[in-house]
């Protein structure tokens, strides 16, 4: 309870606490000693109340602080389970790119066989629309089958397609002869389409005695497919073989198991056949009965 001292006790007083205490112990008058102890005892009331009013202040700002760190404490929990929440996603999503890397890795040889055969498939299609190219847009002038699976088109700029899969075992009419005879150039291209697998004896004799009697002598092309060619198959001594030179010399004499010598072409034209594979050139050597290679 607050109260005030009496003036004129105050005059008699030292003004200290220490001060009083010795007055006390000096003290001759009643007087004196009365204004000491009072005076003594309201600086220590007064110095309690300051020392009460600022532990209160401490004791609030103390309670302040425990309930920031309580906060503090509560943001630090959720940090750290919102790390172990990261930590586990981290090892899930580096479990994913594991099982991707082994998946990529298992798929690799796969990738690589696939881009080969893409590879092989683009170098095939450059090969079909190089023998597109050379079959000219003009008007197919006759068309006959040929036996089997194969069909024969001739063209009207003298280019013959032989078209379809498996083996010719009929000869060329005399129609489709006569048709082609009419147009055929030096320019022209025969031409047999990959799936065609033989042609027989005698397919194209009379085109190959027709041009051994001129000097238009057209490009004859055969397929990597090819594996029997007949005798007196072929009309022209200049051939371009699709496949390499020992797989020309595994060719068979259609329906035999001999392999094709220059009985192939019609008889004024075997001495000069020359036949273009992809590794080189090859004639017939007739005192060695075999296909040599020959310089280009």
């Amino acid at each position: 309870m607050a109260f005030e001292l009496n003036e004129d006790i105050l005059n008699t007083a030292a003004g200290s606490i220490e001060g009083d205490i010795k007055q006390i112990q000096a003290a001759i008058y009643g007087r004196e000693v009365r204004a000491s102890i009072a005076e003594a005892l309201y600086l220590l009331y007064t110095n309690q109340s300051a020392i009460q009013e600022t532990v209160n202040t401490h004791t609030t700002q103390i309670e302040s602080l425990l309930s920031d760190v309580e906060q503090a404490k509560t943001d630090i929990e959720s940090m750290q389970s919102a790390i172990s929440e990261l930590q586990q996603t981290v090892q899930t999503q580096g479990n994913a790119i594991t099982d991707l890397q082994q998946t990529v890795g298992e798929n690799t040889a796969a990738i690589e066989s696939l881009t080969e055969q893409l590879h092989a498939i683009g170098l095939r299609l450059d090969e079909m629309e190089e023998t597109v190219g050379d079959l000219t847009d003009d008007t197919i002038i006759y068309t006959e089958p040929s036996g089997g699976n194969v069909t024969a088109i001739a063209y009207g700029n003298g280019d013959i397609y032989i078209n379809g899969s498996g083996s010719a075992t009929t000869p060329f009419s005399a129609t489709l002869t006569q048709r082609v005879r009419d147009v055929y150039t030096a320019s022209s291209v025969w031409s047999v389409s990959d799936g065609v697998t033989g042609l027989c004896d005698g397919y194209m004799v009379q085109l190959g005695m027709i041009a051994a009697t001129t000097s238009e002598i057209p490009l004859l092309r055969l397929p990597v497919t090819m594996i029997e060619i007949g005798d007196n198959a072929l009309p022209s001594w200049n051939i371009s073989f699709a496949g390499t030179m020992d797989q020309w010399r595994a060719i068979k004499s259609y329906g035999t198991e001999n392999t094709v010598t220059n009985a192939i072409v019609t008889s004024t034209m075997r001495s000069l056949i020359s036949v273009g594979c992809t590794d080189g050139k090859l004639s017939w050597n007739s005192d060695t009965s075999t296909w040599e290679e020959v310089s280009a």
